[in-house]
Formats: C-alpha cells, structure tokens, sequence
C-alpha cells in the first residue's frame, strides 16, 4: 500500500494550488492530505518561519490523531514550505528519533534563501502581494528567506552542520572542517 503524502506550499501561496497534486497522487493510490495551516498566513508581517513551524507540528498531530495520517508518511514542499518543514523537524526531532516523515521531497526550496525575499518586502512587492492584506507581505518570513540570512545559517547549524560534531541530526550529519588555507571544507557524515 502506497504511504501517506502531506503536502505543504510556500511564502504567498496557498494550499489550494496544490489541488492537482493532491488529485494525481490520489488516482495513484496515494492519500495525499494538504497540510491546512490556516494556508499558513505567511503575508502578515509578524509571522516567522518558526512560527509556522510550530503549528505544524500542531496540525501533523492532529491529522495523525485524526487519522488522516499515519506515521510513517512522505512529505512533499515546495518553496518557504522547505524551510518550514525543515525547522519543524529540526526543533521537534532534533535527533530524528520518532520523525514521522519517512521521506521529504523539495520542490524548489528556499534552502539558502530566495532573491525574490527582497522584491517582496520591495514597495512594488508590498502593492502587488499585500494589496488584499493591509500591504504586508510577511516581512518576518521574509527576512528567514533573504540569501544568507541569519535565519538559514542557524536553522543550516541545527539540522546539517555540526558544532559540537557529536550529536545526530535530522537530515544526516555534515561536519565543517578548516583545511591548511583556512577556508572551510563540508564533508558528510553518516
């Protein structure tokens, strides 16, 4: 029997735009459920990546005691959902013990930020994405998505890079390591 997919969209989209996803999946047997975080408001200002992340954990559980999940599932992302999906692991199951995601599928993921970060906290951005919401356009979330943002450098130290190289991680363990000309090198781990 094929495994449960959940599926979880990104900054300024909704879960309807997975609809035709959900529907292909279903007529290959999968039950593929939208992961419905209110379409998680990514467009109020206030709301960061963390935040996000923390009602998903509320709303995964729910579906798994509800049963519209069942443990292990897959997961697909796309865009921010990437990073949400990823912070929520990485705080939830720090050492993926217990992680009911069997596997993660990215499509496009803001894994090291997004160029589009800047258009959208942009004045063009603002009318154009917060027309319809008081013009905010989620400048938290969006200050997580700049390139090389603080943000992507922690939550990157929490679920890959190593600090004190000895503890598991969710997505597999990289150690950096300083070679004689001083600029890190990453090498896996298992």
């Amino acid at each position: 029997m094929p495994a449960d997919v959940a599926i979880l969209h990104g900054w300024s989209d909704t879960a309807q735009s997975f609809t035709s996803l959900r529907d292909f999946l279903a007529r290959n047997k999968f039950n593929a459920q939208r992961i419905l975080l209110a379409d998680y408001i990514s467009l109020d200002d206030d709301v960061r990546i963390e935040d996000v992340a923390a009602r998903m954990d509320i709303a995964v559980n729910e579906a798994i005691r509800n049963r519209r999940l069942t443990p292990p599932f897959d997961m697909i992302v796309h865009s921010t959902g990437g990073l949400v999906a990823r912070e929520w692991i990485s705080r939830f199951y720090p050492d993926a013990a217990k992680c009911p995601v069997k596997r993660l599928v990215m499509l496009a993921p803001a894994n090291f930020g997004s160029r589009l970060a800047s258009t959208g906290k942009s004045m063009l951005g603002r009318v154009i994405k917060g027309w319809n919401n008081w013009f905010q356009t989620g400048t938290q979330t969006l200050n997580g998505l700049e390139l090389a943002s603080e943000y992507q450098w922690d939550l990157a130290l929490r679920d890959l890079l190593d600090r004190q190289e000895s503890l598991p991680a969710p997505m597999g363990r990289i150690k950096s390591c300083r070679s004689s000309s001083s600029e890190p090198r990453v090498m896996k781990t298992s």
